[in-house]
Order: C-alpha cells, then sequence, then structure tokens
C-alpha cells in the first residue's frame, strides 16, 4: 500500500478514483397532466373483437416538441408519450357477425381533425331518414407519421411494480390540431403498409 509520501511523489501505482455528487448525471422528471406539442412516432394498427364489436386500433406515440413552455423548464423535450390508442369500429359485411357502433367513431373522427384529414359530409337513410353524416376514411401510416399535434397527457391505469408500489404511466388520451406546427419525416415506412 502506498504510503502519504509516496502518493505526493507521484510514485503511486493505484488507480484514481473519484467522487460523484449525482449532478453531472441527468435526473429523471416523471411527466405532469397537460397539453404537450409533438409529433406522432410509432404507429402501428390492428383488428381487436369483443361482445358484438370489432374495431381498427391505431396505437401511436406522441415525441415532445422543444416549443412547449412546460417542456423547456422541465427537461421533456424528446420524450415519447404512449397513446390509448383510437377506434375506428368497423362495418359489418355479410356473413360478419360484429354490429355497427358508428356512436363509437367520434374519437377517430376527431383523430381525423387533428391530423388534418378532411371527413366528407353524405346523406345516408338511416332508420328510414336521410341523415347527414361524416365518412370517415381509411388513413395510412404516412397520413399518421409525423404529423404535427397537441397531445393531452393524463395518468393512465394504475399498476403495481416489482416492489408492490401502485403507480401510473401519462398517457396521450386524445390530441387536436397543433395550427402552427408542420409534419416532419420520422423516418417511418410510408405507405409501405397501409391500414
Amino acid at each position: 500500500m502506498a504510503n502519504v509520501n509516496d502518493v505526493l511523489s507521484g510514485e503511486s501505482t493505484e488507480k484514481s478514483y473519484y467522487y460523484d455528487d449525482g449532478t453531472s448525471k441527468p435526473k429523471f422528471t416523471p411527466l405532469y397532466e397537460g397539453d404537450y406539442l409533438g409529433h406522432i412516432t410509432e404507429v402501428s394498427t390492428r383488428v381487436v373483437e369483443w361482445q358484438n364489436y370489432k374495431a381498427r386500433v391505431y396505437n401511436f406515440k406522441v415525441k415532445v416538441h422543444k416549443d412547449n413552455d412546460l417542456a423547456n423548464s422541465s427537461g421533456f423535450a424528446g420524450r415519447e408519450i404512449k397513446s390509448i390508442g383510437v377506434f375506428r369500429y368497423l362495418e359489418p359485411e355479410k356473413g360478419d357477425t360484429f354490429v355497427s357502433h358508428p356512436s363509437g367513431n367520434r374519437n377517430y373522427l376527431n383523430f381525423c381533425n387533428a391530423l388534418g384529414i378532411e371527413c366528407p359530409v353524405e346523406k345516408k337513410k338511416i332508420g328510414g331518414k336521410d341523415v347527414e353524416v361524416k365518412m370517415l376514411p381509411s388513413i395510412s401510416q404516412s397520413d399518421v407519421e409525423g404529423s404535427p399535434v397537441k397531445a393531452i397527457v393524463k395518468k393512465g391505469k394504475p399498476y403495481t411494480d416489482k416492489k408492490g408500489v401502485q403507480r401510473n404511466y401519462m398517457d396521450v388520451k386524445w390530441v387536436e390540431r397543433w395550427e402552427d406546427g408542420e409534419k416532419i419525416n420520422t423516418g417511418g415506412n410510408g405507405d409501405e403498409i397501409p391500414f
């Protein structure tokens, strides 16, 4: 073992050790509930069936943009927040056993509006009456990926972690239009995988 004289004279063979008080590492800051400007990333879709319904679910994340007052002051810029998914209820065709649920498509209509996708109005005969309805388009990955949105973030369903502590993720509950936002290229697959 080196003595004090060896250390001071530079003749010690021991390695240098140091103390880090933790200020060199960025601290993790949990998200707050609120509205975050961002861009949609990591879009995926799947068809689900339950009870008497069938729907296509659009899942995605929103990457928080630096133009957020809250994101700038708290270091949230660049963080990705998972959505709870948007359901587009499907219409049954001949031979299908599920039922129509057009009133359940309000969130999908709002999703299209937030993305700037036009939903034309047409007249349909419903219950023997002519009614004006919004026609919901099918959207592709390129319609969604990179779209600017205002994400409404709230606490998700509680879960219990490995230590038995009950916690909540923050989820994107819905998105609204980001009027001044511009679509970006996220490096996604474009139209290669149509929904």
